[in-house]
């Protein structure tokens, strides 16, 4: 009568014995990890010339969208002047919709004549190809003046490739070439980090591996002289073991709004399921 009880009890000492708590640590409340920016990118020139600006400094936060330096563009202001100008100038196409107007009419002129027996079908045939010839002619200041807009979208872009663009926000950790100096295409100017959100990695033993769950919570606690409890969410797991060291990786998506949390620093993270 008793061995069912027995054996009831052996299978609940397994059960809170086993890593499937509430919540997964080590025996100092949770395991080593490091913090990192979630993204860190080197910024290049789009093109070679003279750094005319450079308008932020080491440890500056930035935008996505933020001009943070541009090249001497001089000449090319020049020439997109003269591009803007040309796909402004529309003398060519209205000049060409008057004649084809005014040999309409006398198209129209003619045909009604033609029909009261009053001229000759010939005139109205010339009158007839001299209107197509008007129109082709329209036809032609039209396709002259896209290619001038398409010349101009293309000056435009050429202005553009002289300014450095962030691609992201984040915070300036290097700044790599001063105001004067040339670059090209593979000279790095800046490099900027993405610390909102942030990307916490950490290394499990394997025996966790079907606890911690990709979208599961995680909770971070830096290494002094910071303090707080912060909660993320488990981002990727990877499915390749260390078979050495019998564990696998873990990386964790960290909201940091306000940048209190900084990157490059030692954490201790746990887990709930």
């Amino acid at each position: 009568m008793h061995f069912p009880l027995a054996r009831l009890l052996i299978l609940l000492s397994l059960v809170f014995s086993s890593p499937a708590a509430s919540q997964i640590s080590d025996e100092n409340s949770g395991f080593p990890c490091i913090i990192q920016p979630s993204d860190v990118v080197s910024l290049p020139s789009n093109i070679g010339g003279i750094l005319s600006t450079m308008d932020v400094a080491l440890g500056d936060r930035v935008q996505k969208g933020q001009v943070l330096a541009e090249l001497d563009s001089r000449m090319e202001k020049v020439q997109n002047g003269i591009a803007k100008a040309s796909a402004a100038n529309d003398l060519g196409i209205r000049s060409a919709e008057f004649l084809v107007e005014l040999r309409q009419s006398r198209v129209e002129r003619l045909a009604a004549l033609v029909k009261a027996n009053a001229n000759s079908k010939y005139e109205l045939e010339e009158a007839n190809a001299s209107l197509e010839l008007a129109r082709q002619e329209l036809e032609l200041r039209q396709f002259e003046q896209e290619i001038r807009g398409l010349e101009l979208r293309m000056s435009d872009l050429r202005m553009d490739f002289h300014q450095v663009i962030s691609p992201m926000d984040g915070v300036v950790t290097e700044k790599l070439r001063s105001v004067g100096q040339y670059v090209d295409q593979n000279t790095p100017l800046y490099t900027i980090a993405k610390i909102n959100p942030l990307k916490v990695k950490t290394i499990l033993p394997v025996e966790y591996y079907d606890f911690v769950k990709t979208g599961g919570p995680a909770f971070v606690v830096p290494e002094e002289p910071f303090s707080g409890d912060y909660q993320g969410e488990v981002a990727a797991i990877d499915w390749i073991f260390e078979a050495a060291s019998g564990t696998f990786s873990i990386e964790v998506t960290l909201a940091n709004e306000d940048y209190k949390i900084p990157a490059g620093h030692r954490c201790r993270v746990s887990f709930s399921y």
